[in-house]
């Protein structure tokens, strides 16, 4: 399993569950690895990669130079041959529609956790929205919380997708 996240500086709240993971699957047949897409440069990723050493979970960096980065889709279609990945988990608009992407050049299950829409810039709409096109694609739709799967549910995702969403 491969969890997918753009990040800038330190993270945010997924990054705690996602990284305290791969040691839990250690003793079993399951691989789990992060890839994580951030900005070249940025020193907030350096206090990602130590926490993801000291919670011995492999964490692949992936520089990301933005909305319009081409390198990207082939970056992580290039990742998930090489591992092998059979489950792609994203966590953001933008891992949703890049596992959306690739799947036709790699056969994986594709999984979400939904952990919020907030809007905070001119271009977060276009993202949600796009975000909300690609959920209905996934095989497994989750939300962090009661109100996120109503919102997932409301939005058709639930009736589109294989799978309920999730809590």
């Amino acid at each position: 399993m491969l969890h997918t996240r753009v990040v800038t500086n330190t993270g945010g709240g997924p990054d705690k569950t996602i990284l305290l993971s791969a040691p839990f699957l250690a003793h079993t047949e399951y691989w789990l690895a992060a890839a994580y897409m951030h900005p070249p440069e940025d020193p907030g990723f350096d206090e990602i990669r130590r926490r993801a050493d000291s919670y011995n979970s492999p964490l692949i960096g992936v520089p990301d130079r933005g909305p319009l980065d081409l390198s990207i889709p082939r970056a992580m279609l290039k990742i998930c041959k090489y591992y092998n990945v059979r489950i792609w988990h994203a966590h953001d608009y933008k891992s949703n529609f890049i596992g959306l992407l690739i799947r036709p050049f790699h056969s994986m299950h594709l999984v979400t956790t939904v952990h919020g829409w907030d809007r905070h810039t001119a271009r977060t709409p276009l993202y949600y929205g796009l975000d909300r096109i690609s959920l209905r694609l996934y095989q497994q739709v989750m939300g962090v919380s009661e109100k996120l799967v109503r919102r997932c549910s409301g939005g058709g995702i639930a009736s589109s997708a294989p799978k309920k969403c999730a809590y």
